[in-house]
């Protein structure tokens, strides 16, 4: 056989084989996994991946206005080429909870079947989990940073990662201060008289009583809370056996307006009261319900009196 012929071969074997080995090395290294969070059914996410030094990547999700306390739903998934586990995930306030708490793993995206739900329940005047009241948050913005940590592969070596996303909500809350005069009446002292004075007025409110509080000077009524709210003030029904001036208000009053007088009767002599009944309706939204009753209807009902002397 010719050398050079020999020759030729062996230099293009030699050849062949330092191409498979460049090949070989050109392989990219396994990417260490790295958290996705999106809401359900929006287009807001947020990410972090350890390739990044861990340096934190947060976004904020505005969840908007909260009339009460309610639960959102996100996905968590990876996407990365490494599994994470070891997972956990905690918000820093009381109002905000997450579930579930721990995750054991998390696989890479080709080989995840199901994309875990993340639960997370901001609380504001009733329980989530139960019966029950819970406190209200303040009046108007309030966040919480979500914080979501895992440990994943870099090559051989174990690393820490995470994720921090912030949750931000416009809690809304129904309130009133009501003004006998120049005072302030307080709502922890009344006393209560039958819804059935206000038979087509309370018709709908599943009360059988409401709390009653006395006024002897000109009212004015306060929307102390961020939301419109509709006031009704009515006669009671029984006005023949009971005789009084007859009275009915309506009116929207947005956020930090107050009515004028509203010259509800006062009594100059006889052995009667004037009660009337009132109607707010916040459109569903939570108040302080030591300060404030509501009936099945969502709507809050109180009377006020003034006695005759």
């Amino acid at each position: 056989m010719n050398q050079n012929y020999l020759f030729g071969c062996l230099i293009l074997g030699i050849i062949l084989l330092s191409a498979c080995k460049e090949n070989k090395d050109e392989t990219p290294p396994i990417k260490p996994g790295s958290f996705i969070f999106n809401q359900i059914n929006t287009t807001k996410s947020a990410s972090i991946s350890s390739v990044q030094n861990n340096t934190l990547s947060s976004n904020a999700f505005d969840l908007g206005n909260l009339k009460k306390s309610a639960q959102f739903y996100f996905s968590l998934s990876n996407g990365g080429g490494s599994p994470i586990f070891d997972i956990s995930l905690r918000f820093r306030k009381s109002g905000f909870t997450i579930y579930p708490e721990v995750l054991s793993s998390l696989e890479i995206a080709e080989k995840l079947s199901i994309v875990p739900s993340i639960k997370v329940g901001i609380i504001h005047g009733l329980n989530l989990d139960g019966l029950g009241n819970a406190k209200l948050l303040d009046k108007g913005i309030n966040e919480d940073t979500l914080s979501i940590y895992g440990k994943t592969l870099s090559g051989k070596d174990t690393i820490k990662i995470h994720l921090d996303a912030v949750m931000r909500v416009n809690a809304l809350i129904a309130d009133i201060s009501v003004f006998d005069g120049s005072n302030v009446i307080n709502f922890n002292n009344y006393s209560f008289v039958g819804s059935v004075l206000y038979k087509d007025s309370t018709a709908n409110s599943g009360l059988d009583r409401l709390r009653s509080f006395i006024y002897s000077n000109a009212l004015k009524i306060m929307n102390t809370g961020n939301v419109p709210l509709g006031i009704s003030i009515f006669c009671r029904s029984d006005t023949i056996i009971f005789p009084q001036s007859d009275f009915n208000f309506y009116s929207v009053l947005q956020p930090g307006i107050s009515t004028n007088d509203l010259n509800l009767p006062l009594c100059q002599n006889g052995r009667f009261a004037y009660i009337y009944g009132v109607k707010i309706n916040s459109n569903g939204t939570i108040s302080d319900i030591t300060k404030l009753q509501y009936g099945s209807d969502g709507n809050i009902y109180f009377a006020l009196e003034n006695y005759c002397k």
